[in-house]
């Protein structure tokens, strides 16, 4: 291959002779990793075969100009350029003299695609902003540069409604930036489109005159479709800067890279990474360095430290900054990506919401402060929205409805509340309040505790992670108590947000009124087959913002008075949008009707969230599937199962399939594991043991022997080798060795029941082994929660593949082959379900010449789920860690006698 180009694609890799299954996937993984490490130092642009540490920022500056551009082949023909690229003006944001924002940096990507274009630059510039250029001399190919600083939709005003006059689309009902916002109009280089760091984007031209126009209104269509050619996904883009950073470039440009990098990056990365990264940004952070903004390296340094997915990766980048002062230093240089940092470390800590005694304490302290006005005004300028914008997806921080001249009165208003709730003397004066009468008010309590019930808790959550980095400072400090100052006026906000009876969620304000609201939650109730209209309303309220997202779509153009559905879906775009919502909502009914009024449905629906979010994004998620499963899962398991989702983020859901999800969340221990491993380590160690929920159960418990051992050090060294794949001294092969010598002891030593062949239905009746075949494939994709569910491909839908030669089937036990049960040769015409080895194994050796024409005859299978198996098969799974040993322990044997 060209040695400009990165290794993509699959790579096969085959494997001979006797080979342990639970080192393949190590071994494949280093066979990978060595083969990408030796393509990369031996890239001519690289010049380097030995790695090199990175310069310092001195010895950069000595060299004198940057380096020359370096060109990286990506795929399907883009091209990305690092080094200084050109810089232009793509849009006046001025509202009365122009103020041209340019586009252009340290790197660029060029592409033949515009929906490529914009994923491109959603990853990789997002956090800032990008432009879409093309050039006449080039007309089939767009430039995606960064923009020179970052843009957001009130630097133009916000979007106003408008009526195109674009020719061909005159009268189209359209949005424009309110005031500024001009794109420019160079015809060598100029821009196709201009995104803002907050995800809008502005177009040069909005509607298409054809379908193949690069126009707005075709790109967001392709955008829309996840089968477009130029759809890319976040692991694309994190292999390209993973690639870009490999070799120990400087650390500036590590800097250029990731100050505009979109934050969901960061998420990708692995520790080594993440650490080295961290290391090159606090070096420059040390020093000013010219085109690279201070704001954004701070908020690149908290974000790279809030993306660590577990407690045991974040202690191990903060335990070095707090030992040598640099943890201290940075809390008190940063100002609002304190508060997210604050919160990323809660996160990973049990965060207990503040009692109503505690409330009733701190609101006390704060009326008695003399600098509680200029406290709050400062923290409303600008410390709320950084809650704001750390918590927001989930709606916890609504915007406060009240000016500054009306918070003190009901601080006051609530004070009184919590005095009467527990009969408690006021500490200060209530202005135009009654006295506070002696003993508890019970309705007043009632009141504090729906008030605790629906009040954020982005608060009460940093609180908890300035104690962790309280206690791993070992001491308190000036920095540490404003920044415990800021944290309680945010508790105090949000219960006061509560107070003011601002909804959990403002999504469903942008619809457009309440009666067309209700006439579609009526059409919805109807397709449903719901009887309660309420009810549909409730779900939708608890679903994500990207179905919020479609409800607005189904809104748009309602019709005026009908409640049939078919009427609100009048494109194809909104009756995808309809089908999407409508599966969302059967999932969070059943999850809802799962949870139960024991457990209180906000202390778990963040982990609904992340569910719903991955929800019909891949077929592993498909809405039915995810639903067979969920109504299988207890009252008392679901609150577990949500909390480990919550954990683990839509992100990380998203890396496994859904059956294997469900699996591992089941497993006793693994909200504790979950807790303290991360999703990384979850991810690779269910893909590896979440065959069955036992074995998971047993991996589990081999981990909790490992970890009484072990000290916070040796802790780490265990997640960081479980995160690579390292299974030393937690394989189970022993285990099932030893689970498969006990299934076949109670199978022909043991009573055990048996039923006739008819007692299967009509599948007994089946003599097609292509029939028998289909029929199984459909049922498993209807049955997600089989015990058999094993044998379907996640990924396809289908049975898995066969392939490969006696060897590769000997270690494939979930290769199906649909087979005779006494062999057709000899008649026999009944079908079971049994492994493409053990099949193959009999026709060679027993009907083919070694047999020398001889028969398998046999009158007895066994009873798994429904469907007739071959019993050495059931074993082999057993001893593969495919099926669970009490599954085959309550299978009955079926007799095929007449």
């Amino acid at each position: 291959m060209p040695d400009n180009i990165l290794p993509s694609g699959a790579m096969p890799v085959s494997y001979t002779g006797s080979l342990a299954a639970e080192n393949r996937r190590a071994i494949d993984s280093a066979i990978r990793r060595g083969i990408s490490q030796a393509v990369l130092a031996c890239r001519d642009d690289l010049q380097s075969t030995e790695r090199h540490e990175p310069p310092t920022l001195a010895e950069i500056a000595a060299e004198g100009p940057l380096k020359p551009e370096r060109e990286w082949r990506l795929v399907d023909g883009d091209i990305l350029r690092i080094g200084a690229t050109p810089s232009s003006p793509v849009i006046d944001v001025g509202k009365v003299f122009p103020h041209w924002i340019p586009a252009g940096g340290h790197l660029e990507v060029e592409t033949g695609d515009p929906v490529r274009a914009v994923n491109w630059g959603r990853y990789l510039f997002g956090d800032r902003g990008y432009a879409v250029l093309t050039r006449s001399s080039t007309p089939d190919r767009l430039l995606v540069r960064p923009l020179a600083e970052p843009l957001r939709e009130k630097d133009f005003g916000g979007f106003v409604p408008t009526i195109s006059n674009q020719p061909g689309h005159r009268g189209v009902p359209t949005r424009v930036p309110a005031a500024g916002g001009r794109l420019v109009t160079d015809p060598g280089l100029q821009p196709l489109i201009v995104a803002t760091a907050d995800g809008h984007r502005l177009y040069r031209k909005e509607f298409a005159d054809s379908p193949t126009e690069w126009a707005g209104e075709n790109i967001d269509s392709g955008l829309a479709d996840p089968s477009n050619p130029g759809a890319l996904d976040r692991a694309d883009a994190a292999r390209v800067v993973e690639a870009l950073t490999y070799e120990y470039p400087d650390d500036l440009a590590i800097a250029h890279f990731l100050v505009t990098l979109d934050r969901s990056l960061f998420k990708t990365m692995s520790a080594t990474d993440r650490a080295r990264y961290l290391s090159a940004l606090l070096r420059v952070s040390r020093q000013a360095v010219k085109d690279v903004d201070s704001e954004q390296l701070g908020s690149a340094i908290v974000e790279l430290l809030a993306s660590c997915p577990s407690k045991w990766e974040l202690d191990a980048l903060l335990l070095p900054l707090a030992a040598d002062g640099t943890l201290l230093k940075l809390f008190s240089q940063l100002d609002k990506p304190a508060f997210q940092l604050l919160f990323a470390v809660g996160r990973h800590i049990a965060v207990a919401p503040p009692t109503p005694e505690q409330l009733l304490e701190l609101l006390g302290k704060m009326l008695k402060n003399p600098r509680l006005i200029p406290d709050i005004e400062q923290l409303l300028s600008g410390g709320y929205d950084w809650g704001r914008k750390t918590v927001g997806g989930v709606g916890e921080l609504p915007r406060l409805p009240m000016q500054i001249v009306e918070i003190v009165p009901k601080m006051f208003e609530l004070y009184w509340l919590l005095c009467r709730a527990f009969g408690a003397i006021p500490v200060v004066p209530i202005p135009g309040m009654p006295n506070v009468p002696l003993g508890s008010d019970p309705e007043a309590l009632a009141q504090v505790h729906a008030l605790l019930t629906h009040m954020g808790s982005a608060g009460s959550t940093a609180l908890a992670g300035l104690g962790h980095i309280e206690a791993l400072l070992g001491a308190k400090s000036s920095v540490t108590d404003a920044l415990t100052q800021t944290v309680h006026i945010n508790i105090v906000l949000e219960l006061l947000t509560a107070f003011a009876g601002v909804p959990a969620t403002a999504a469903l304000a942008t619809l457009e009124t309440l009666t067309t609201r209700v006439r579609l939650f009526e059409a919805l109730a109807t397709a449903l087959k719901w009887g309660d209209v309420g009810e549909v309303g409730r779900i939708i309220e608890l679903l994500p913002a990207r179905y919020q997202h479609d409800l607005t779509a189904i809104l748009d153009n309602a019709p005026k008075l009908s409640a049939n559905l078919r009427r609100f879906l009048t494109t194809q775009e909104k009756r995808a949008a309809a089908r999407r919502l409508q599966d969302a909502m059967e999932v969070a009914k059943t999850i809802k009707q799962a949870v139960g009024p024991g457990t209180e449905l906000a202390e778990v629906w963040a982990g609904a969230n992340h569910i719903l979010e991955v929800v019909g994004t891949k077929a592993q998620w498909s809405a039915e599937t995810v639903n067979a499963l969920l109504r299988g899962v207890s009252r008392a398991e679901m609150p577990v199962l949500l909390r480990i989702a919550d954990r683990l983020e839509a992100d990380w859901l998203a890396t496994m399939d859904a059956v294997t999800f469900i699996r591992v969340a089941r497993a006793r221990g693994a909200e504790e594991f979950v807790a303290d491993a991360g999703p990384a380590v979850v991810r690779v160690t269910a893909h590896r043991f979440g065959t069955t929920t036992a074995r998971y159960e047993h991996f589990l418990a081999r981990v909790a022997e490992a970890r009484k051992s072990h000290g916070p050090q040796k802790e780490y060294q265990l997640w960081e080798r479980l995160t690579k794949d390292d299974p030393v001294g937690f394989g189970d092969s022993d285990m099932l060795e030893r689970a498969k010598a006990a299934a076949q002891h109670a199978l022909y030593v043991e009573q055990r029941e048996t039923i006739p062949a008819s007692a299967l239905g009509d599948i007994a009746k089946i003599t097609d082994t292509q029939v028998f075949r289909r029929r199984f494939e459909k049922f498993l994709r209807d049955n997600p929660d089989h015990p058999l569910r094993f044998l379907l491909d996640e990924e396809t839908g289908r049975l898995h593949a066969k392939f490969g030669d006696a060897v590769v089937w000997n270690e494939n036990s979930k290769q199906l082959e649909i087979s005779h049960l006494t062999s057709a040769k000899s008649g026999g015409t009944d079908m079971v379900l049994g492994s493409r080895h053990t099949n193959q194994w009999d026709s060679r050796n027993v009907e083919g010449a070694r047999g020398r024409g001889s028969s398998h005859v046999t009158d007895q299978a066994l009873e798994i789920g429904g469907w007739p198996v071959e019993q050495r098969t059931a074993l082999d799974w057993v001893l593969d860690g495919y099926l669970d040993p009490d599954v085959l322990a309550r299978a009955r044997w079926i007799s095929y006698q007449p």
